[in-house]
């Protein structure tokens, strides 16, 4: 049961950071148009990954997996490409990158608060 136990929390790191990854392509992809979406999916979405990765791995540095994709990818999508800059070149952009920003500290902050179950009690078993 220890090597099923590791084997799902390694996969809850991956799936965070898969979803970290794709999400932020996403809200960057949705930056040029109307405003309300990708700012609500990157709050939305970042409060999710960061719970996600929080419960799954269950450790107290899981929550930085998928926060630390979250960012590098929304960092990756500043730049110009065929179609502009995605991030920097608009306020919904930047809107975009300070709400998820700010979501994930916030997270984090109440995330490394709580305690653990204690071992053998995971919240998967």
């Amino acid at each position: 049961m220890r090597a099923f136990d590791l084997a799902l929390r390694i996969t809850g790191g991956v799936l965070s950071a898969l979803m970290a990854a794709g999400s932020a392509v996403l809200e960057a992809m949705a930056t040029p148009r109307w405003w309300v979406y990708p700012v609500a999916a990157a709050i939305c979405g970042n409060a999710f990954l960061v719970w996600f990765a929080h419960i799954t791995v269950d450790r107290s540095w899981a929550m930085w997996i998928p926060s630390a994709v979250w960012c590098a990818t929304m960092f990756a999508m500043i730049g110009g490409g065929s179609g502009g800059d995605q991030i920097a070149n608009s306020a919904t952009g930047l809107a975009t990158f300070a709400a998820g920003a700010l979501t994930l500290f916030v997270m984090a902050t109440i995330l490394s608060g709580r305690r653990s179950a204690p071992r053998g009690h995971g919240h998967l078993g």
